[in-house]
Formats: C-alpha cells, structure tokens, sequence
C-alpha cells in the first residue's frame, strides 16, 4: 500500500517510528480510568511519518476520535481553557463588524473575545455546543466541506484553533476554509508546535492517535500559503504557558538523561527504566519549573499561530 502525505499528497514519506496500538491505548486506559482500544478500529500498529516534501508528520492508518472518546476528555477542567495566548494574538486581526467563522469552537472561549459583526462557531461535542449556545453564540453542527458548498466567500475571517491536528483530510480542510474566505479575509490557524518542546515529548498520548494525528512545523505551515495560494501575513510562537511550565522542565530532564544513557528517545516508552526514568524527571521538573517563573527566561511554548490572507479584495 502507497502511503502519501495527508497535505500535499507526495509519496515522499519515510516511517521515523512504529507505535504498538496495545501500548498506547494502555496508556489512554490509565489516563481515562476506562478503555478505548475500540477507537483503534482493530490495528495492531501505527506508523508514523515525516513528508520530505511539505515536513508534515502524520500518523497512519489515520484514526481519529469519536464524539465519546472526546466527552470523555472534557471531564478534565484543562481541555477546554478559557484563556490562552493565541486568542489574544488572533483577536487583534478581527474588527468589529467582521463576519467570523471559527471551526471547532468549543465551548465559544474565543468568540467572548471578539466583537464580531456576524459569528459563526462550528462545533460537533454535543455537550461543548450546549455550553456554547446558552452564552448566545450561533454554534451549528456540520463540517467545513459541507458548508463551503453554501457559503463561499462569506467571512473576512475563518480560524481553528488546536483543530488541525485532529482532522485526517487537513487538504480538504484546508481548501473548504480558504473557500469560505471573501478575497482579502484572513485565515488564523493555530496547532501544536512540532518546533516546540511537545515534540520530544516521551508517552505524551495527546499528540497521538485518536486524539491528534498530526504534527505542523514553521516549514509545514509555510508550505500551506504556497500550495493554497496565500500570502504569510505572520507567524507566532507563544512563550511557555504557565500551564506547561513543569512538563517542559520534565521533557528536557528526561531527554537529558537518555541521552547520558544513549538511550533513543521515543514516542512512547513503557520499559521499566524508561518508567523510572520518567518518574524521575517529573519529579525533577516541579523544581526546575520554578526557575521558569520569570517569563523572560521561558523558551517558545506549545503553540504557534499562522496567520495568512487570501489574495484580493480591496
């Protein structure tokens, strides 16, 4: 079977890892208190790739969650914050009266931000839509293909924010939102950084499989205003979020000491040292994090925001 890029399409990929599905919905089980190995629609294992071409990393077969298996994230105060960086950063490109779509909006954190003329949020968590709607937000439930077909060039704004990583055809996804542009409109996606921290990141399950299941570098996300026909207008990395202090600490710790041990660093380590290890470096980075207090001090964090302008207008 031909594996090809889920953005551009290129056969040029190479596997950098092969992760047992037994492991990691092991760990998925020990986070959730309950199973999900159904997710996983029977495979045994999942590859993960790098494209030579456009650098984005992906995993394959790309499964993705269902709605159940993201209710059972929610019970977690931190999956949906109210505050984060890149809702302030993005929040300075809309005007007031600018017609806003956001896809996967939860529960409408970002739309409070914003004095838009006309929003939009689309959103499928049943429960997220509910808390959404009550705030006043028009919150429908239907995907970005199949609202382009009606509503093409009807925003000056369309944004995502952490929703690219979780969609399997992110070329469809991609080429609906532009769709959805006016000539001139802006659109503002911000994912987890593959430049960041997050990817070296040992047994940290959320940025797998069937939660997210891809990886956006500064040359991946460059790579789409050349392929859909849009200029860079910029690109931003957040600083270390107070949030992830610690597990930055932890990360850099537990890196460290494979390295000292020449051990290579994988996605995900189940092995008793590695456990060891990794207990080690958590308890390690609640100190160090403490060092991480002064923001100046802080490397970039774990997420970076393009924002890109469709050609035209006025």
């Amino acid at each position: 079977m031909i594996v090809r890029c889920l953005l551009c399409h290129a056969e040029n990929v190479e596997v950098s890892e092969r992760i047992s599905v037994s492991e990691l919905a092991g760990l998925y089980g020990k986070m959730l208190s309950e199973s999900i190995r159904e997710e996983f629609e029977g495979h045994k294992e999942i590859s993960f790739y790098q494209c030579g071409e456009c650098d984005l990393r992906f995993f394959f077969p790309t499964i993705t969650g269902s709605e159940a298996f993201y209710e059972q994230l929610q019970r977690f105060d931190w999956y949906y914050l109210q505050e984060k960086d890149e809702y302030n950063f993005a929040a300075r490109f809309i005007a007031e009266g600018d017609s806003v779509l956001e896809i996967g909006c939860g529960r409408g954190a970002f739309a409070k931000k914003i004095m838009a003329g006309d929003y939009t949020g689309i959103e499928f968590s049943g429960k997220a839509r509910s808390r959404a709607q009550e705030e006043g937000f028009h919150i429908i439930k239907e995907t970005i293909q199949d609202h382009a077909k009606t509503n093409g060039r009807k925003y000056n704004v369309v944004c995502s924010f952490q929703v690219l990583e979780h969609v399997a055809d992110v070329n469809g996804f991609l080429k609906d939102s532009v769709e959805c542009l006016k000539p001139g409109g802006l659109l503002i996606i911000s994912v987890p950084s593959a430049d960041s921290f997050v990817s070296r990141v040992t047994n940290g399950i959320l940025n797998m499989p069937p939660h997210h299941v891809t990886w956006w570098s500064d040359r991946c996300l460059g790579a789409i205003s050349e392929m859909f026909g849009l200029d860079m207008v910029e690109l931003d990395h957040e600083i270390l979020a107070d949030i992830h202090k610690d597990w930055y600490a932890a990360t850099l710790t537990l890196n460290a000491l494979n390295a000292a041990l020449r051990r290579s660093q994988r996605l995900i380590d189940t092995s008793l040292l590695g456990r060891t290890l990794g207990r080690f470096a958590t308890a390690v980075g609640r100190y160090y994090g403490l060092v991480l207090s002064d923001r100046n001090l802080r490397p970039r964090g774990h997420s970076v925001t393009a924002v890109y302008r469709k050609p035209g207008g006025e």
